[in-house]
């Protein structure tokens, strides 16, 4: 769970123009996994408070995933 919170605090300064194509891939894949593991934990009452911050931090990595996964599509890596 550590790991989900310091990639969803890191995912709001993370700017993908600055990374190389293998630190984004690198980052996919944390990202996605960390996405696995919020899903596990997602409460129940979608009209909590809790379902709320859940949610917030669910869009935060669906939104980082989505901008990694649009600058690895702009090309791989140079040999």
């Amino acid at each position: 769970m550590e790991n989900r919170a310091f990639w969803v605090a890191q995912a709001r300064k993370v700017h993908t123009d600055e990374l190389s194509w293998q630190e984004l891939a690198d980052l996919l894949e944390v990202v996605r996994n960390s996405m696995a593991e919020l899903e596990e934990s997602e409460p129940e009452d979608m009209e909590s408070e809790a379902y709320e911050a859940w949610s917030e931090r669910h869009e935060l990595l669906e939104d980082l995933a989505d901008d990694i996964l649009d600058r690895l599509d702009q090309g791989a890596p140079e040999a």
